[in-house]
């Protein structure tokens, strides 16, 4: 007993059992709209997606599979370069803005005698979400659904040590200048 009344105390419990009931909801409706989200890119094809013809028209010779495989490749490249904080390897990938914002966080790491290695990488998806025109560019942006195993080391301060296992979407825009020889920064 806590010195209230038996009513203030079922009124206590109930409110504590609906907030309990909210937060859980809460988190089922998140995990259903990603759910949802993953399923709805699934049954799209490429043909479906917006800006497809007006790119297929300035692109007849684009082959979609190998673009994907090549957005694989950068994915990877991005995501072991970050693990060994190495922003040489992924610069041909990321844009300027990307390159200063973890030049920066490395620094950050390095000072703090922090690691964020991750493993495990498995890409579980990607598709091409959108296309889109800019004067003479287009712009593929691509969604990539992944998973990883992600350990944050902090050799100074173990209480901001962390681990855990991320399931996550990321979408990444690839820009191209129309009308450039067939060659590419996966090329060399």
């Amino acid at each position: 007993s806590f010195g209230f009344s038996s009513f203030i105390t079922v009124i206590i419990l109930l409110v504590i059992l609906f907030a309990g009931f909210r937060f859980i909801l809460f988190f089922q409706e998140a995990s259903i709209t990603t759910f949802s989200r993953m399923a709805r890119h699934k049954k799209n094809s490429f043909e479906n997606v917006d800006g497809y013809k007006e790119f297929l028209a300035a692109n007849p010779n684009f082959d979609v599979s190998a673009f994907l495989l090549k957005v694989r490749k950068a994915f990877i490249e991005v995501q072991t370069s970050w693990s060994e904080q190495n922003t040489g390897r992924m610069r041909r990938f990321i844009t300027d803005g990307v390159y200063q914002r973890f030049n920066t966080q490395f620094k950050m790491m390095e000072i703090l005698q922090q690691t964020n290695p991750v493993s495990n990488i498995n890409i579980a998806d990607i598709w091409v979400d959108k296309i889109e025109q800019d004067g003479l560019y287009d712009i593929m942006h691509v969604g990539i659904e992944a998973s990883m195993d992600d350990k944050f080391q902090c050799a100074l301060n173990h209480d901001l040590d962390e681990e855990g296992f991320d399931d996550f979407i990321e979408f990444w825009s690839f820009i191209r200048k129309r009308g450039v020889p067939k060659k590419d920064i996966y090329d060399s």
